[in-house]
């Protein structure tokens, strides 16, 4: 999306359960840079603050790679495993993939007679791999060739998954700041959190009706994955009320019996490490 620094050298896949070091001259390497005086000059506003260049993205079909850059910016993913970064980011790619996102070119090495595969690697679109698996891979250290890089000028950006097969990764975050705001009237919606990131949950459905009121509680389940430690808080009359949940498969938290906001739930969630939830409203 903003200034960005690419070296192209021959694009020669590696073969699988290498080690990346020893095929470095056959990747190609790309570097989203941060704004400075000597790239680009950033207007100010009337506080000597930069003015917010976001961008406006939309993707195609089949596999891609974004980078937003810098500031806030609106990024649509079309057909396709997609990875996106919402802000800066370094990039070591093979056939322009991030090299441990996808599965690389299986090619026999001069001298090798057989291709190991006894130990399948997680791999986005391979052996059902999802979104999550790939995250849990990223945190782990497993995918050498995306590493987010911070900037004084990194805001909330916007993502829509059109396909439901797209890695995010949302990395600057304002503390306290809501970044986001996610209807679960309908039904449990994935939340995919960066680390520090509060995003505003609301509901104008809940269980029960206006004779019977259940226990309503907001429910955090891993789907097979675990949820980062969260803190929860409402506001009552007034009075703010809190919860914290540590990491877990499942779990639910109690929140008002009615709802607290107008008409509707208001429900404020900041993650305490970077993860992903599937958040829903029950009794």
């Amino acid at each position: 999306g903003d200034d960005a620094r690419v070296t192209f050298d021959i694009d020669t896949p590696f073969a699988r359960n290498e080690n990346l070091a020893d095929y470095a001259n056959r990747a190609i390497e790309a570097e989203s840079m941060h704004f400075d005086g000597a790239a680009v000059e950033i207007p100010l506003d009337e506080n000597d603050e930069p003015v917010e260049m976001g961008d406006t993205i939309l993707t195609g079909k089949d596999r891609d790679v974004i980078v937003g850059g810098d500031f806030g910016d609106t990024i649509t993913m079309g057909d396709g495993d997609d990875v996106t970064l919402g802000d800066n980011a370094s990039l070591i790619l093979e056939h322009n993939n991030p090299v441990g996102v996808f599965a690389p070119s299986v090619e026999i090495m001069l001298e090798q007679h057989t291709v190991t595969t006894s130990t399948p690697e997680v791999f986005l679109g391979n052996n059902d791999a999802d979104a999550d698996d790939i995250q849990d891979k990223f945190e782990n250290g497993g995918v050498p060739g995306v590493t987010p890089e911070t900037s004084e000028n990194g805001a909330t950006d916007t993502f829509t998954d059109t396909t439901d097969k797209d890695w995010t990764i949302q990395q600057e975050v304002t503390p306290g700041t809501i970044s986001q705001t996610i209807d679960i009237s309908s039904g449990a919606q994935v939340v995919n959190f960066a680390e520090g990131e509060t995003v505003l949950l609301v509901s104008d459905t809940w269980p029960g009706n206006q004779w019977w009121h259940p226990n309503i509680v907001m429910v955090a389940d891993g789907q097979g994955h675990s949820v980062p430690a969260l803190e929860w808080e409402w506001d009552v009359n007034g009075t703010t009320m809190t919860a914290t949940t540590q990491p877990g498969y499942y779990f639910t938290v109690d929140i008002p019996d009615t709802p607290n906001g107008d008409n509707r739930y208001e429900i404020r969630v900041t993650a305490l490490t970077a993860g992903t939830a599937v958040i829903s409203i029950g009794a």
